[in-house]
């Protein structure tokens, strides 16, 4: 078996082309998300070593339920998924609170879920935890920008703790890209 890569928001937009990038080098590629049709259709557009695996990677117990399915070593670990939280009408401190901890758990919980779910697992050495962050991390976007942001300050201790095991951790702040559902 080649390498395995897992890429959480793997059914579009960068992280499908993160996963079609690996699966045409060979790797085993196991695309993570909450929408099936969209996962299983790039699994199979991807042919047969892509795998779709369905999940909330917002919550413990359905990462917990996916990375039973994994195989037992992982060798890159691309976090991808991420999103606008809640739009919440008003400016009320309800409001305000229910936004941001949507854009925490859509951008930030999501990786370090599924990352400590998988931190045993990574290649040692060799493997690789790869965190797509945006360019709102560091030009401010108000929820969204300060959770993206807090992927950086994250990525830091995890390189700390993760680089001695050989295991590298890296942020990657892409620019503008069409396709991503994400500017509409």
């Amino acid at each position: 078996m080649g390498r395995v890569v897992v890429v959480s928001g793997g059914g579009t937009g960068i992280g499908a082309a993160a996963a079609e990038l690996f699966a045409g080098d060979g790797a085993e590629v196991y695309l993570l998300g909450r929408r099936e049709n969209v996962l299983t259709a790039t699994a199979e557009k991807l042919g047969p070593r892509a795998h779709a695996v369905t999940c909330d990677l917002r919550s413990p117990r359905s990462v917990e339920a996916a990375v039973r399915t994994l195989p037992g070593t992982v060798d890159v670990l691309v976090n991808n998924a991420g999103a606008r939280g809640v739009a919440a009408g008003g400016d009320d401190l309800t409001a305000v609170a229910e936004r941001w901890t949507s854009d925490f758990r859509n951008n930030v919980l999501v990786a370090v879920l599924l990352t400590a779910a998988l931190t045993r697992r990574l290649r040692s050495p060799g493997g690789r935890v790869v965190t797509v962050s945006s360019l709102a991390a560091v030009r401010g976007n108000g929820s969204y920008g300060a959770a993206k942001s807090a992927l950086h300050g994250w990525n830091l201790t995890l390189a700390s703790e993760l680089g001695p095991r050989g295991v590298t951790a890296n942020v990657v702040v892409p620019g503008f890209i069409a396709d991503t559902e994400f500017f509409g």
